[in-house]
């Protein structure tokens, strides 16, 4: 390969990466303010999406959570939000062992603690 061939396939290949930062840059007020707000729908070419439709199906399959598993008092963020202040990696693990001490019962079919 030639110098002037690598430069023309250097070039080919960054063409439209540097297009799209050029246009980023030039929007990017544009850009802060969409990906600000909250997205419902969004098409860019063949991709189309749509997250509430999506939110819609999810909500009719979920069942509601049974009482015996609803907040009883306080959450967790309640709970260890001071301890996670202070010792971030200790309440991320006391944490998981409180969540973990009440799921496992719902894996092997018992009745939760309380």
């Amino acid at each position: 390969m030639t110098l002037q061939g690598f430069i023309a396939a250097l070039v080919q290949a960054l063409a439209w990466p540097v297009v799209v930062l050029i246009i980023a840059i030039i929007f990017h007020r544009q850009v802060k303010a969409l990906l600000s707000e909250q997205l419902k729908r969004f098409k860019a070419g063949p991709v189309e999406v749509e997250w509430e439709r999506q939110v819609v199906r999810v909500e009719t399959l979920v069942e509601p959570v049974p009482r015996h598993l609803g907040a009883a008092g306080r959450s967790l963020a309640d709970e260890f939000g001071s301890l996670a202040a202070q010792e971030p990696r200790q309440a991320i693990l006391e944490a998981f062992d409180r969540v973990t001490l009440r799921l496992r019962p719902l894996l092997v079919g018992d009745e939760p603690e309380a």
